[in-house]
């Protein structure tokens, strides 16, 4: 059992602060409404990220990550291969990287080699647009090319001519496809798990194609941000319906399977797993009213948060285990938060228990899935997150 971490921050200057986290100690920015107020709050960010890196990755092993941050899951992607395994992070933001680089330092971090890059589709330049630290923003909602700021160079992974690659995580704010189109030969050589986001509906079928062209099989991992428990023993969530829409991708000819996750059926499976799911993943100007003020709320100078503070009324508990509901649909992810139950239950007109996996009884038709783990957007899918 994690015992919660409520000291006070090691130093604050101005908009930054560091603090000890889960993963090592942070330094970040203040005025991110992102990542930097989750840290600052809970400790932590996406943790049930950080597990699903578990499954795949042990000692000794090769983690690439496209889009690092401040390295918020490289410390957790870094403790997991050891030091005698190895992670390249990149990252093309200048004052996002120095603050990357400032984390693997205080931390006494060898095996991570950082590169202040881009990377895409073909070798070249791109300008990133500067950002200023004293401005209030989700820094790592920005999009990269055209405008005026940094001009970084934009690489390719198959230009590196990488000798391993066992796990491949990008989340790079629209640009993934052009990140795989780049590393096309190194998937096909080495064939990594590939763990990328996919949060935006008019270029998921693109992306999801491109995979599934690798010969990839792709599943559906919605993590929420925040967790209670987390490091910092807070229990009041500030971002309860914020979570992240990531593939979780597969080798076909391996031949895996992961069981608590939702496999990708067809290219435009987004649109409707964000109507069942109710999530929603927004740059920091666009956070669900209210969102901002119960953060700045919560953060009261350098105080630590309690352990067991008692929760407001509106704070949800977003439980790791999975939950079965009453017609049988289970929650998207067993860290991703629960399901409530479907509307045909509200309405006392749910068919009722049934073992997992089992077929509804036949000629039910208020239950037309032919098993618990019923397709996205059918009649009986109807349940929806809080």
């Amino acid at each position: 059992m994690d015992v919660p971490e409520p000291s006070p921050p090691i130093l604050t200057n101005g908009h930054l602060r560091l603090r000890r986290c889960r993963h090592g100690i942070m330094l970040y920015n203040l005025n991110d409404t992102h990542l930097g107020t989750m840290l600052d709050l809970y400790g932590e960010y996406s943790e049930a990220e950080a597990d699903m890196f578990r499954h795949f990755l042990k000692p000794g092993m090769t983690a690439v990550e496209v889009g690092a941050n401040i390295g918020a899951h490289t410390l957790a992607l870094a403790g997991i291969v050891g030091p005698q395994g190895r992670v390249l992070a990149f990252e093309p933001q200048r004052i996002v990287f120095q603050m990357l680089c400032a984390n693997l330092a205080v931390n006494g971090i060898e095996h991570v080699d950082a590169h202040w890059a881009a990377v895409g589709s073909a070798p070249g330049r791109i300008t990133v647009p500067r950002l200023a630290g004293t401005q209030r923003t989700n820094f790592g909602g920005l999009a990269v090319g055209g405008g005026q700021g940094d001009e970084v160079s934009l690489l390719t992974l198959d230009s590196l001519e990488l000798p391993a690659c066992d796990f491949l995580k990008i989340d790079v704010e629209g640009m993934e496809r052009d990140v795989i189109l780049g590393t096309r030969q190194t998937i096909r050589r080495l064939r990594p798990t590939i763990s990328v986001e996919n949060d935006r509906e008019e270029k998921s079928p693109a992306l999801i194609q491109l995979l599934w062209d690798l010969a990839y099989d792709c599943y559906w991992d919605i993590p929420h941000y925040i967790h209670v428990p987390n490091f910092r023993g807070n229990t009041e969530n500030a971002f309860p319906t914020m979570a992240s829409f990531n593939l979780v991708c597969l080798p076909r000819e391996k031949k895996l399977t992961i069981g608590h996750l939702r496999k990708v059926e067809h290219a435009r499976h987004l649109a409707a797993l964000r109507g069942l799911a109710r999530l929603d993943r927004r740059a920091g100007d666009q956070q669900p009213r209210g969102t901002v003020a119960r953060a700045e709320a919560l953060r009261s100078g350098d105080r630590p948060v309690r352990p067991g503070a008692r929760a407001g009324a509106a704070v949800r508990d977003h439980a790791r285990q999975p939950r079965q509901q009453p017609c049988g649909t289970r929650s998207l992810r067993g860290g991703a938060g629960r399901l409530r139950s479907c509307a045909r239950n509200r309405a006392g007109q749910c068919p009722g228990p049934r073992e997992p996996g089992r077929a509804a009884v036949k000629g039910d038709s208020a239950a037309k899935a032919q098993s618990s783990e019923t397709q996205l957007g059918s009649p009986a899918a109807g349940c929806r997150s809080r």
